[in-house]
């Protein structure tokens, strides 16, 4: 439960961004060349999560398909940090059809 509460507090930041994405015609695609930065709890660690170069698609309908950044987490333990760095590319499907049990 608490992933999935963690994506979510992620989704919602990235989507509350939206003024800052210009379209790209070229690409078919919104931009967002600023950074949206979210501090999640994950475990009883505290995680400060920093997405970059943000592109999305939208379906014909308006709902979010597509999210593609450059994914930079630090998670701040006992023993110290750890930061993870990634390409993190995800697709959205099936509105209204996918149940996430607890």
């Amino acid at each position: 439960m608490e992933q999935k509460n963690s994506y979510e507090q992620v989704f919602l930041a990235l989507l509350a961004d939206f003024e800052n994405y210009t379209y790209d015609e070229a690409e078919k695609v919104y931009k967002n060349s600023g950074e949206i930065t979210v501090n999640v709890t994950m475990t009883g660690f505290a995680a400060t999560i920093v997405m970059k170069n943000g592109k999305l698609t939208l379906t014909e309908d308006g709902k979010l398909l597509t999210f593609v950044c450059d994914w930079t987490q630090t998670t701040t333990t006992p023993e110290g940090s750890i930061t993870v760095k990634t390409d993190m590319n995800w697709v959205f499907s099936d509105y209204g059809t996918t149940v996430i049990a607890e």
